[in-house]
């Protein structure tokens, strides 16, 4: 029994030097490693120790127990001394104390200027501060801020009293204000800016021309420009660039459409064609009547025949009727005029010249508003708008009675008694308002 628990016992070891677990007194096995995996130098298998350093003394990152790696570098970048590869610490100052641009920590190099080339005390290799300065306050040409030099004359050789360094008020001619004897400086101009002439600077005088007697708007003295128009664009006898004044009339007096003042063109018309007279190229005034008082076929304004005229009057018998049956005022026995109306303007059948009966309707039954009696339009009846057949009739029209006119007053030539025509227009073309008639559109 004894024998039996010897041979589990650790800590009795064979005749090969090893327990029972295969380890020797070291505590290493026959490979020479402990139990925890390490030779009896303290290396695993890998050549690494228990903190993960090789034989060499460097982890697997490269560094060694202090940090640094093979070249002396920690894991920033510096060494030992605290210095990069190139030379700089932390804050990028090698060991002299100065950056990668030669400066140290106060923005000075060594040779005790900054980058802008002053020292500590401001001034330059030459001496001059930012200002052009030395220290004792004189520039490279000797003068200070206020323009003195240590004598206390300015570059133009005056004190602060005016005094020249020879004791007189001039130097080369002029004062200290920089003019002449006669008030004037090195350019020509006095004190108010005028040279000798009385021009400034712009070459104006006081009034403000030029020497050629011109503003700066353009104008002469007169108001009138180079080109010889005034402001408003007219030339001295009143007329613009185009030969107009300011009425709109040229020098014969005609308006740029060719009427004068009163309206009349060289010929003698007015714009709706009539002259003075009022009549038109065709001898006819606005009622279609000639100078002696007839109309196109041979009628006077009174109805009466150019033939049945004795010295223009016409001849009433004893019964006080001309030749063909009217009294002075027009109408015959029944009470019609020449043209078959009575004195209230409807004929024998009831119509009148408009060709509406006593109650307002035409021969179809419509009123002027085209409403009959039952208050419906022609459109009802015909179903599209305009007049019925009746009313459109082309014989209607051109009925003529023995007096040359149709039902609804007008003569052949087209124009009524009054000399219009069924839409209101002259033989000019113009209506009573003096509108000519508008032109059809395609």
């Amino acid at each position: 029994m004894t024998a039996i628990m010897s041979s589990f016992n650790p800590t009795v070891f064979g005749a090969d030097g090893y327990n029972c677990f295969g380890y020797d007194s070291d505590g290493l096995n026959r490979l020479g490693y402990s139990a925890d995996g390490y030779d009896i130098n303290g290396y695993d298998r890998a050549g690494r120790d228990r903190f993960g350093f090789d034989r060499s003394g460097y982890n697997k990152a490269g560094y060694d127990r202090y940090g640094y790696n093979h070249m002396g570098y920690n894991s920033k970048g510096f060494n030992s001394d605290g210095y990069d590869p190139r030379g700089y610490d932390s804050k990028g100052f090698d060991k002299l104390g100065f950056n990668m641009y030669g400066y140290d920590s106060k923005g000075f190099n060594c040779d005790g200027y900054d980058c802008k080339g002053y020292d500590a005390e401001g001034f330059n290799k030459l001496g001059f501060d930012k200002f052009g300065f030395d220290s004792k306050g004189f520039n490279k040409d000797g003068f200070n801020c206020m323009g003195y030099d240590v004598h206390g004359f300015s570059r133009c050789g005056f004190d602060m009293r005016g005094n020249a360094r020879d004791g007189t008020k001039y130097v080369g001619g002029y004062d200290v204000r920089g003019y002449d004897s006669e008030g004037y400086d090195l350019f020509g101009y006095n004190k108010c800016g005028y040279d000798r002439e009385g021009y400034d600077r712009y070459k104006r005088n006081k009034e403000g021309f030029n020497r050629d007697g011109y503003n700066w708007n353009g104008f002469n003295r007169e108001g009138f420009n180079k080109y010889g128009y005034d402001f408003f664009g007219f030339d001295k006898f009143g007329y613009d660039k185009n030969g107009y004044n300011s009425k709109g009339f040229d020098a014969s007096g005609y308006s740029r459409d060719g009427y004068d003042s009163e309206g009349f063109n060289k010929a003698g018309f007015d714009r709706i064609g009539f002259d003075k007279d009022g009549f038109n190229s065709l001898g006819r005034d606005r009622l279609g009547y000639d100078r002696d008082g007839y109309d196109c076929e041979g009628y006077t304004a009174k109805g009466y025949y150019h033939l049945d005229l004795v010295d223009g009057k016409p001849v009433f018998n004893a019964r006080g009727l001309d030749l063909h049956g009217y009294n002075k005022a027009g109408y015959d026995s029944k009470g019609f005029d020449r043209w078959g109306f009575d004195r209230e303007g409807f004929n024998a059948k009831g119509v009148n010249a408009n060709g509406y009966n006593r109650e307002g309707y035409d021969v179809d039954g419509y009123n002027e508003k085209g409403f009959n009696a039952k208050g419906r339009t022609r459109l009802y009846r015909n179903y599209f708008e305009g007049v019925s057949q009746q009313h459109q009739h082309v014989v209607s029209w051109y009925d003529y009675d023995s007096k040359g006119l149709n039902r609804y007053g007008f003569y052949r030539s087209g124009y009524n008694r009054r000399g219009w025509d069924r839409d209101g227009y002259n033989v000019n073309g113009v209506n009573q308002y003096g509108k000519k008639r508008p032109v059809p559109k395609c």
